[in-house]
């Protein structure tokens, strides 16, 4: 994933640790979307964490970002 794609991410991820695109209501087989957070989440992830550090190496955005998504993943899991 490029740069201007975490950034995207970055951006878009509310205060929650939710992204506004992903229906995290739809539960369904055929329609969890949570791949997709689940997906942000590893993303963000390996940009943190980089052997080729990109522009996000270790930034602290992408490491509050990670705990708000996992923190929004947790709570939601435990609530369904």
């Amino acid at each position: 994933m490029d740069d201007s794609e975490i950034a995207n991410q970055l951006a878009s991820i509310q205060k929650d640790g939710a992204w506004p695109d992903i229906d995290y209501e739809d539960i369904s087989r055929t329609g969890f979307e949570h791949r997709y957070h689940l997906s942000n989440m590893v993303a963000l992830a390996r940009t943190y964490y980089a052997s080729e550090p990109s522009g996000f190496y270790r930034k602290e955005e992408v490491k509050q970002s990670i705990e708000a998504a996992r923190r929004c993943f947790t709570k939601r899991a435990k609530s369904e």
